[in-house]
């Protein structure tokens, strides 16, 4: 009996028969997630991955490419491959290519990294440490919303630090009185990287405050941070810190993703006893496929997702010329688009109206996890879509903001 109270059944070849719910139970359930206000931003990139054009989540969409498709020509083989070897050596061959490709030398010269299956659990474990030793945490603002929400569970006090003061005067970090620094570099959504200079100031500004110093490089490939190495400065400068890498936002492995953590080796002990009670180990073929990518990339001598994101931030940029919408930062270090909305229009409503439309982004407000209001004039276009796609969504995208213009 269908506990769904469903009476269609589905035959397969071997003759097994099973229940089956109604063929369109999530699209009923994606009807009652459309859509709370000010929703969180995964519920938005849910929908996206179930219907339309999605350019709505950050995460590596674009297609395989010859190289790449080498790749899943012998999955198997790299099955068999995970299987036969130890885990420490194939960890050791994923930190090699990894920190290699993103111009990371000095991460040899810290504890090993802490592995998750997403970077998101590697900021759960952050966030289970900062709740056990009483931290408050200044949080990068804005940015993505899950950030602010994971720490908020643990009911650590959060206080934001806006970026634009930080960008227009980086002193001004100097005035932020929390036990804990958290940055976004790249920061998602707005593209700004700080550069060298600015960076290093931060770090010895936190160094001298006692300041545990967190940062997020999840996108770190679509950035300059690949080309100096940000391990070797934090390492000589003795700051306490903890550094959060991700692989699901630049190679194509559907969501097959790997989260590091790389800290300060005073904290290393009491992170890594946390990272133990979540989980043994990333599974062996995560490390041996991603490492696959990883070293296509560097045969090839560039990093594929960054030039599909150059040619599709063009694509857009041109169909977007005489559009009502505003690029923000001309010089973007991310693989999405930010992008700013006419005087007094609100990107929720913008963006439901495009989700009727078949057509998926996300709206502004969530990144402002502080003051949601602030980010009501935004929305944000993922790029990293294969690039004949996405010229065809870039087109839809703007003729329905022009038709929704020209009617509200």
């Amino acid at each position: 009996m269908c506990i769904f109270g469903c009476q269609e059944k589905i035959a397969y070849p071997n003759s097994e028969i099973l229940d089956v719910p109604r063929l369109n139970y999530y699209m009923i359930q994606l009807e009652k997630f459309k859509m709370q206000k000010n929703g969180k931003l995964t519920r938005w990139e849910w929908v996206a991955l179930s219907q339309g054009y999605n350019i709505a989540d950050g995460h590596a969409h674009h297609d395989q490419g010859r190289n790449y498709s080498k790749i899943i020509k012998k999955l198997s083989s790299i099955f068999s491959l995970a299987e036969s070897q130890n885990q420490n050596q194939i960890q050791a061959e994923f930190e090699h290519f990894f920190f290699y490709l993103a111009g990371q030398k000095s991460y040899n010269k810290l504890n090993r990294p802490l592995y998750h299956y997403s970077c998101s659990l590697s900021i759960e474990v952050v966030a289970n440490y900062f709740r056990k030793h009483k931290k408050t945490v200044a949080l990068l603002h804005p940015t993505f919303d899950n950030l602010a929400a994971i720490l908020l569970r643990h009911n650590i006090k959060l206080v934001p630090i806006e970026e634009s003061q930080m960008l227009h005067d980086i002193s001004y970090i100097e005035t932020i009185n929390a036990d804990v620094l958290f940055l976004v570099c790249p920061n998602n959504p707005t593209g700004n990287e700080l550069g060298r200079d600015n960076f290093k100031k931060i770090v010895e500004i936190a160094a001298r405050k006692k300041q545990l110093l967190v940062i997020d490089f999840s996108f770190r490939f679509f950035s300059s941070y690949i080309n100096w190495d940000q391990y070797k400065l934090l390492h000589e400068s003795k700051v306490d810190f903890i550094v959060l890498e991700d692989t699901g936002k630049t190679w194509p492995s559907l969501d097959v993703k790997i989260g590091t953590m790389i800290s300060s080796n005073s904290l290393y002990p009491e992170l890594r006893d946390i990272t133990d009670d979540f989980l043994l180990n990333v599974s062996p073929f995560v490390f041996k496929l991603i490492s696959e990518y990883v070293q296509a990339d560097i045969k090839k001598g560039s990093i594929r997702a960054r030039a599909i994101v150059e040619e599709n931030r063009e694509v857009l940029r041109s169909v977007l010329k005489k559009s009502k919408l505003k690029v923000t930062n001309k010089n973007s270090a991310l693989s999405v688009e930010w992008l700013g909305l006419p005087p007094g229009k609100n990107g929720e409503q913008l963006t439901e109206y495009l989700n009727q439309k078949s057509i998926h982004i996300l709206p502004g407000a969530p990144f402002y996890w502080n003051t949601p209001s602030g980010g009501d004039g935004y929305i944000r276009v993922a790029l990293l879509r294969p690039a004949k796609e996405f010229k065809i969504m870039a087109l839809k995208f703007a003729k329905e903001v022009e038709n929704y213009y020209t009617t509200v």
